[in-house]
């Protein structure tokens, strides 16, 4: 009889931690899924605002040019500094 109320108990306890778990990894896949959802809403924003207007393909095409002239000269920039 005292076996059964531990085994029972037992039970109920594993039971509360699985049911936690099992909400935690849910939880952790529904936040995974809305990040997902928020970044395809910010780029199908600035698809339709890019292709809307002129001033933001300027920005967006000034800051590509930058980036890649910074990726570029960066590197040389360092050489330079190390080297003399």
């Amino acid at each position: 009889m005292k076996h059964t109320a531990i085994d029972r108990a037992e039970t109920a306890e594993a039971d509360a931690r699985y049911q936690a778990a099992m909400s935690s990894i849910n939880l952790k896949q529904r936040r995974k899924a809305a990040s997902g959802h928020a970044v395809m809403a910010a780029l199908n924003s600035y698809g339709e605002a890019e292709a809307a207007g002129r001033g933001l393909a300027m920005i967006a095409r000034l800051s590509r040019h930058f980036l890649i002239w910074f990726a570029c000269v960066t590197p040389v920039l360092l050489v330079l500094r190390v080297a003399f």
